[in-house]
């Protein structure tokens, strides 16, 4: 880590985890980082190679193939996302200080939101998973009882934006490892610091809970990134939650083969400060 000049906030390394090894992104794409308070640079905007994201999708279509997530029973699922939430509640002081460095929001917000829904959203699809969700029981065309069972469509990608990127990495990924998908994170290369610690957490609770290698992985880097897992034949489902240009881009990709997309998109909304604004 590095501590920035004026904030002593120390500012975790742009890391990505591909099948189970940590290591630096090792792309620089050219542009500083900038505290958003002050402007200073504090890091270089970095990313993932080519060839990492070649080896993240083969390592989650791996664990897809071979079932060695799904397999799991639901109920042991569930405690291994308990065991994660229980992690994310204990470091939820450390991401809110992160987020609100890397985004400018205030740290009471972040502090809510890390409090709330990054450990909570893992709660609850633990508790879906306890309640039976992906299988319940109809009457079958014969009179006779038959089962209906929710299985994943395959490996899942997460998107997230600058905005709030932990809560909402947090949010995706829970519900895809509930299903039983191997999930790939790829955080906003504006703001990766939150989300590169919450994806260290989740990952070492996974880990010490025996989830097989490659089930959660980190990616780094910009839309070349994210477009070529999202054009990737293995990666089966998108979340993405960004701009309009971005759904637009990744709603055309997946048109051919009517890959699932789960698109949330907001606006870029210009705001006029007044100078007697009391903030």
């Amino acid at each position: 880590m590095t501590t920035t000049p004026s904030q002593s906030v120390e500012v975790p390394e742009t890391t990505q985890l591909i099948d189970g090894e940590w290591s630096p992104a090792p792309v620089e794409l050219g542009t500083q980082l900038e505290n958003p308070n002050t402007g200073e640079a504090v890091a270089q905007m970095r990313g993932s190679t080519d060839d990492d994201v070649e080896r993240a999708a083969a390592a989650a279509w791996r664990v897809h193939e071979s079932g060695a997530w799904l397999k799991i029973p639901a109920q042991e699922r569930a405690d291994m996302l308990e065991k994660v939430a229980d992690a994310l509640d204990a470091a939820a002081p450390q991401v809110a200080a992160l987020e609100s460095f890397g985004t400018a929001a205030v740290i009471s917000t972040t502090a809510m939101l890390a409090g709330v829904i990054n450990g909570g959203s893992f709660r609850l699809a633990a508790g879906l998973l306890r309640d039976g969700r992906l299988m319940h029981t109809v009457d079958g065309p014969t009179g006779k009882p038959a089962e209906v069972h929710r299985l994943p469509w395959g490996p899942a990608l997460s998107l997230v934006p600058w905005n709030a990127p932990a809560p909402q990495g947090c949010h995706k990924i829970a519900n895809s490892l509930a299903v039983g998908a191997p999930t790939i994170l790829k955080p906003s290369e504006w703001a990766p610091y939150g989300t590169t610690l919450v994806a260290e957490v989740i990952a070492k609770a996974l880990d010490e809970a025996g989830a097989p290698q490659g089930t959660f992985q980190l990616v780094q880097g910009n839309s070349h990134v994210g477009g070529r897992l999202v054009k990737d034949q293995r990666i089966r489902s998108i979340s993405f939650t960004g701009g309009l240009v971005g759904g637009q881009a990744i709603a055309a990709a997946c048109a051919p083969d009517f890959k699932p997309a789960q698109l949330e998109l907001g606006g870029n909304n210009p705001v006029v400060v007044l100078d007697d604004a009391d903030l």
